[in-house]
């Protein structure tokens, strides 16, 4: 009796075994080695995802996916989605992981899980780039700062004391060089210690005396430091004007001309400010309107304003070096996805290499 109902349960046993594998195998990650191919969701959002000239995706997120599949061995599908159906599809299980520009939040967070954050930048603002005509103007403004009516009173001080000096010294023994009454015999000393501290050093003026020449080897050794004192001041004030926009955060932006996009981040932290904006559907939209002057400064994304500052027709646009509302960039997966903890680790050590250093120098210019 036992035999037989061995010879009864062991093939049924076999069986619910068999499924059972079947039904495993079936849910196991296709990570590192695995056969099933990913459905990857991807939507246009320059520069993280696009499509260039012959139709293929490209972008920050796309090749930093690529190059995470590979590392992986992970076959995948890229099925172009809008943002909405990408969420929809991955809380859906339809996707298993959407690429983009995507910055973690709260509504997402409740039905979609995110990788680490790839890349960090956030939200800023361009300009038009500043013409030469207002570049000197600026020049012109700063010359009469007093940081530089300090240097130049400095300068000044410093070439009548050793000009006057180098008269006392001279004026009875070297009556041909710095002879004559004491407006003529300071301003020839003036004239010495300009020509010394520039290292022009004519020869025309020359000291005879011991204690002239001691002054004189003290005199070049300051003017040298005087003369770098003054050079790197006025270099600070030329790089200065360059850099000057009178734009440094909200307060700068309240009788301003701004730009956004409606939804955006931009507009989020303009509304937080209380700033008054022009909405936009688009971020040609906004530049455009920027190139042709119809706006001052547009608040967006540094990322997608830096793409498209370093191409046609957008060249003539400056990305300033502020940073409004600090974010970072993810790909986004299924909620509790099997995958998350692999692809952290692979992602953040592919991050660190010199091709991911490449990849955002292709596209942002680097950061």
């Amino acid at each position: 009796m036992m035999c037989r109902r061995l010879r009864f349960f062991l093939p049924a046993g076999l069986v619910v075994a068999w499924i059972l594998t079947l039904s495993a195998l079936a849910q196991t990650p296709p990570v590192s080695g695995g056969v099933a191919v990913m459905k990857v969701g991807v939507y246009s959002s320059p520069p993280f995802a696009m499509t260039n000239a012959v139709g293929q995706w490209e972008g920050l997120s796309v090749e930093l996916w690529d190059m995470m599949a590979q590392d992986l061995k992970i076959q995948y599908q890229l099925v172009p989605q809008t943002r909405v159906d990408i969420v929809r599809g991955l809380r859906d299980h339809r996707l298993d992981v959407g690429l983009g520009r995507f910055v973690p939040n709260a509504e997402d967070e409740v039905v979609v899980d995110f990788t680490h954050a790839y890349y960090f930048s956030g939200v800023g603002m361009a300009i038009r780039d500043v013409a030469e005509m207002h570049h000197w103007m600026t020049v012109a403004n700063l010359l009469t700062s007093p940081q530089v009516l300090h240097m130049l009173a400095l300068v000044l001080g410093t070439l009548l004391i050793s000009g006057a000096g180098m008269w006392w010294l001279e004026r009875k023994r070297n009556p041909d060089h710095f002879g004559g009454g004491v407006l003529h015999g300071i301003g020839t000393g003036i004239w010495w210690s300009a020509a010394t501290m520039t290292t022009v050093g004519y020869g025309d003026k020359v000291p005879r005396t011991p204690s002239g020449r001691v002054m004189a080897l003290v005199w070049m050794l300051i003017g040298i430091v005087v003369i770098a004192a003054f050079t790197s001041t006025m270099t600070s004030v030329l790089t200065a004007s360059r850099l000057d926009t009178h734009i440094d955060g909200a307060r700068d932006l309240r009788h301003m001309k701004v730009t956004t996009l409606e939804n955006s981040m931009g507009a989020a932290y303009l509304r937080a400010h209380h700033l008054w904006f022009d909405a936009v559907d688009s971020v040609d939209s906004a530049l455009s309107r920027l190139n042709s002057g119809q706006t001052e400064v547009v608040v967006y994304d540094i990322p997608e304003l830096k793409y498209h500052a370093i191409r046609p027709p957008f060249l003539a646009l400056q990305v300033l070096p502020h940073n409004l509302c600090q974010q970072g960039y993810v790909i986004m997966l299924q909620d509790k996805s099997p995958f998350i903890a692999v692809l952290d680790e692979t992602l953040l050590r592919l991050t660190v290499t010199s091709a991911w250093q490449d990849i955002m120098m292709k596209y942002t210019g680097g950061e």
